[in-house]
């Protein structure tokens, strides 16, 4: 198994070059294989390959918001290319967004841009969050919407799959053959209020930053059957798996390491 981290967990001291650099040699120095992006503050393609080369941490995805999939996926599918990515995720689609109409749109459009990283020798994936486990038409849900577009890969979001209370294992079954990556992701409830041991990533309010009162918390200390999950993606051969938190109550490395001791325990023993 390899040990990614989405870099998007780290959005809280991630916010120029210099600080991305030190956070991916601090995670490389911890024992992460990879990251996952979400944005390069400007970067040139060339000069993050030598960058991340230089660190010895594997870039092997990003997340390029979908309104870049629909006008710039010629530019990401170049910059992925340079950088040695493997693969482009879908990641999420906008509150305001979710409708039928925009659903029919992205449906149409994904079997066209999976023929674009095809060409290109890349993957394409969809990473779900919970609205995709809605009814969409006469499917039981959107994610099978979705998949069935065009035969992209699957990083399904543990988290997400608990919280929108699917059977996440069964989920794993169904799509076995797409699960190259597996997101890590736990909580320990809602409505959650920081104590006085909240660090130094501490948020109080966490509905009025992220619009959701959820309360994450390193891989392993919350909610989330994380060894099950495990289990299944050992057995499905998973290739990577991902750390992700959107919200932290002490120090993000700190969290970062712990997540990580977590999943080498879970798939190391």
């Amino acid at each position: 198994m390899k040990y990614g981290y989405n870099l998007f967990s780290a959005w809280e001291i991630t916010k120029d070059r210099d600080s991305l650099i030190s956070v991916m040699r601090a995670l490389k120095g911890m024992g992460y294989d990879g990251v996952e992006f979400f944005l390069y503050f400007d970067i040139p393609a060339g000069e993050m390959r030598q960058i991340v080369d230089e660190i010895g941490i594997k870039p092997f995805s990003t997340h390029p918001r979908l309104i870049r999939f629909f006008e710039n996926l010629d530019e990401e599918i170049a910059y992925a290319k340079a950088v040695g990515m493997e693969t482009l995720v879908m990641p999420h689609v906008l509150d305001e967004e979710r409708n039928p109409g925009y659903y029919q749109k992205l449906l149409e459009a994904i079997p066209g841009w999976k023929e674009k990283c095809d060409k290109a020798g890349l993957r394409l994936a969809w990473h779900n969050h919970e609205f995709e486990f809605r009814p969409y038409g006469d499917r039981r849900y959107l994610m099978d919407a979705l998949l069935d577009a065009a035969p992209v890969e699957y990083e399904i979001d543990t988290f997400w799959t608990t919280y929108a209370g699917v059977d996440t294992l069964a989920l794993m079954e169904q799509y076995r053959d797409r699960i190259k990556y597996v997101h890590f992701k736990d909580y320990k409830g809602t409505k959650a209020q920081a104590g006085t041991d909240a660090g130094a990533g501490s948020i109080v309010d966490i509905k009025a930053v992220t619009g959701t009162d959820i309360d994450f918390c390193a891989v392993g200390e919350g909610l989330v059957d994380v060894q099950a999950v495990a289990g299944k993606a050992r057995e499905l051969g998973v290739e990577w798996a991902i750390v992700e938190q959107d919200l932290h109550r002490r120090d993000i490395l700190e969290d970062a390491r712990t997540s990580l001791k977590t999943l080498k325990k879970l798939f190391e023993g």
